[in-house]
């Protein structure tokens, strides 16, 4: 009789023609288990929509007619991409470069010469890149900048821009294209605005071109760039781009009365818009000033604002009082100040608007040194004035204040938990760490009308912050290295102790 290592012999030996009928032959049946699966899947789904209620089929084909729909869309984008792609294989720039007599004739030096033609260089780069379907990426991530980072400002006494605008209109037109490769990769990318001065013509093409490209991000800086007219195109790039959800705008002037109106408008009425930075912004009309912004902001999407202004004292309100300007823009989540010197009456207003406020989640107030004002915002996020006082403050937004002294970088954190439950039982524990420290927890027990009803929640407190250093943390509630057990003793030492022997005989 054969073993089994015998009998398994012949199969190890296969020829190479028995080998690829036994591979044909797993292939059929791979093929047929396939087919069933597939059987088995249209039964499955047959049976699902039988079972379904009239109103769970109907929610079941919406979603499904969604589902298709974005495939349709993503189909058609990838068509798109690939299609520019292939139409700009064997593009070539059209445009020369000008030459060193041309650039000698408009009375350039060597060096500048120099500089036009590596200027001109990169943006013909660029452009290439763009039309190849290749993302353009620099120190800001996924960004382009019109004009490029080595850009040119060429002096106005020699006009040599005629010889530099077909080349931005190749740029311009790229861009246009470029519209392609966002919408088929579907990133964030972001477009610099600015830098440089440019003629009104060229800001004329571009704002054509950005009406068809949508971008993640705009970044505009300065008003060289097109001159008077300047806010009315950032108001019509803003309104165009439906998909657009950060502006920012750096040395910006508004150039007329009815420019706030205009930006103001523009960011009003976006649908997708979720950050906005404005720093150093400044006004041709002596009359008006940052809080002119602010009182017209009535953003229903801005999550995130960032507002960088070395303004007169007072004037970033501008009249128009903290509660008010969140009630305006609901959905405003992160406030951050940097250089603005607010006045005393600014911080009382504010800390009024924080009281009764739970949609603002941060704050942060940078200034070269923090005023003594600063306090009332410390105050209603965690006043230390009793138990009570403490369990009702601001739990909600993170206070954050940074002053520069001496090159020293000062920080204060309040509210650093992520949950406003955590921070406010955080708050408890460290009056009761500070207290007990003189012994006076008990005392305060008394005056502050505690009842024993609330010793389980106490206890609980010390509990959860038993293996929780404060002193490590980063924030300004307490630095108090107080073992929690101390505070159990000192309590149960001092504190209602006939009451708490008589709950104790009741029980038994």
């Amino acid at each position: 009789m054969n073993s089994s290592h015998e009998r398994a012999k012949p199969q190890g030996d296969c020829t190479g023609g028995s080998v690829h009928t036994r591979v044909d032959q797993l292939e059929n049946e791979n093929s047929e288990l396939q087919r069933e699966c597939q059987i088995l899947r249209q039964a499955n789904s047959v049976l699902f929509q039988s079972q379904l209620t009239e109103e769970a089929k109907l929610f079941w084909l919406e979603n499904e007619n969604h589902s298709l729909k974005l495939a349709l869309i993503k189909a058609e984008r990838k068509a798109n991409y690939q299609d520019m792609v292939l139409k700009n294989q064997h593009w070539e720039y059209p445009v020369a470069l000008p030459s060193d007599d041309e650039l000698q004739s408009f009375g350039f030096n060597d060096g500048e010469s120099y500089g036009i033609v590596s200027f001109i260089t990169e943006m013909k780069d660029i452009i290439m890149k763009i039309r190849r379907g290749e993302i353009i990426c620099d120190s800001f991530g996924k960004s382009i900048h019109f004009p490029p980072l080595g850009h040119y400002d060429w002096d106005s006494s020699l006009p040599y821009y005629e010889g530099l605008l077909p080349h931005y209109k190749q740029f311009v037109d790229a861009l246009v294209d470029y519209r392609h490769t966002i919408e088929y990769y579907e990133d964030k990318y972001l477009i610099h605005v600015g830098d440089a001065s440019l003629p009104r013509v060229v800001l004329d093409m571009l704002q054509e071109a950005l009406k068809q490209t949508h971008f993640h991000s705009y970044d505009f800086r300065g008003n060289e760039i097109g001159g008077l007219g300047y806010i009315s195109f950032i108001s019509t790039c803003i309104a165009s781009d439906t998909r657009l959800k950060a502006l920012q705008l750096l040395d910006v002037t508004f150039e007329h009365s009815n420019n706030v109106d205009i930006f103001c408008q523009a960011v009003n009425n976006h649908n997708s818009l979720e950050e906005l930075t404005l720093e150093h912004i400044s006004f041709e009309s002596p009359e008006q000033n940052f809080g002119d912004i602010i009182n017209k902001l009535k953003s229903k999407t801005i999550e995130k604002m960032y507002i960088g202004d070395r303004s007169v004292p007072g004037t970033l309100f501008s009249g128009l009082r903290p509660a008010e300007f969140l009630q305006s823009n609901p959905s405003l989540k992160k406030l951050m100040l940097f250089d603005n010197p607010l006045s005393g009456e600014d911080f009382v207003h504010m800390q009024t608007a924080l009281q009764n406020n739970t949609t603002l989640l941060q704050l942060t107030y940078e200034l070269d040194t923090l005023p003594i004002t600063w306090r009332r915002l410390i105050s209603v996020v965690f006043d230390r004035t009793s138990l009570n006082a403490a369990y009702e403050s601001n739990h909600h937004c993170c206070v954050k204040g940074f002053s520069h002294n001496n090159g020293k970088i000062c920080y204060k954190y309040f509210n650093t938990g992520s949950h406003p439950e955590w921070n406010r039982r955080k708050k408890i524990y460290t009056i009761l760490s500070m207290r007990n420290m003189n012994r006076q927890n008990a005392a305060h027990f008394e005056s502050e009308n505690m009842g024993i009803k609330y010793l389980p929640q106490i206890l609980s407190i010390l509990k959860q912050f038993s293996e929780h250093n404060l002193h490590n943390e980063d924030d300004d509630v307490g630095d108090h290295d107080v073992k929690p057990l101390s505070i159990v003793y000192e309590i149960m030492r001092d504190w209602k102790m006939p009451e708490l022997y008589n709950l104790a005989l009741l029980n038994e």
